[in-house]
Parts: C-alpha cells; structure tokens; sequence
C-alpha cells in the first residue's frame, strides 16, 4: 500500500491520500495494519485501528506535546482524549521528585 500525506490547510480534507487520489479509508488502514503486523509476526487481534489514536495520544504527552495539539491532531472535539494517554511510573517518579525538589 502506497499513500501521501496530504498537502492542504483545510482541516476537514483526508490525511492520507491514495496514488489515485481517494482518501485513505478506515478499512483499508486497519485491513493494511493486520496484513503488516501478521507478516511482523504479531498478534493480529490484539490491534486495532484505535490503537493508533491511544498510542498517538500517548507517544505525544511523552514528547512534551500540549494537550491542546494532542486534542487537534486526533480530531477530539472533547476531552475524551486524556484517557488514552497512559504515562509510565518513570514519568510519574520524575514528576513526584520535581515536585518534592521545589517544595524544599
């Protein structure tokens, strides 16, 4: 499967572009996505096309990104979206020693 990541400024336009120019469907993304982790070797039902909005969600808290731009990038119109991010204990150690270095 070959796609484009779309060149356009308007939000309500498809990410993903197919070579003959469709949109890349939620079909054919989690069709692909077994295919892929099937031939890696990975437990196909484990997956799903949400996974990728979870781990998004996730992955962007990590790298600092505000949770105002997690929300617009996955298109959250609420704040459903602090749900998926899961934080590891090592974050969440590293927070609790901040906080404990600024209140002495």
């Amino acid at each position: 499967m070959s796609a484009s990541i779309r060149d356009s400024k308007r939000d309500n336009s498809p990410f993903f572009l197919l070579p003959n120019g469709q949109s890349l469907t939620h079909r054919a993304f989690v069709a692909n996505l077994r295919h892929l982790l099937l031939r890696l070797g990975f437990q196909v039902s484990a997956y799903s096309g949400h996974s990728m909005r979870v781990e998004a969600a996730s992955s962007g808290a990590a790298a600092g990104v505000p949770d105002h731009l997690i929300q617009t990038l996955g298109r959250w119109t609420s704040l459903s979206y602090v749900r998926y991010i899961h934080v590891s204990n090592n974050v969440i150690q590293k927070a609790h020693n901040s906080i404990l270095q600024f209140s002495t």
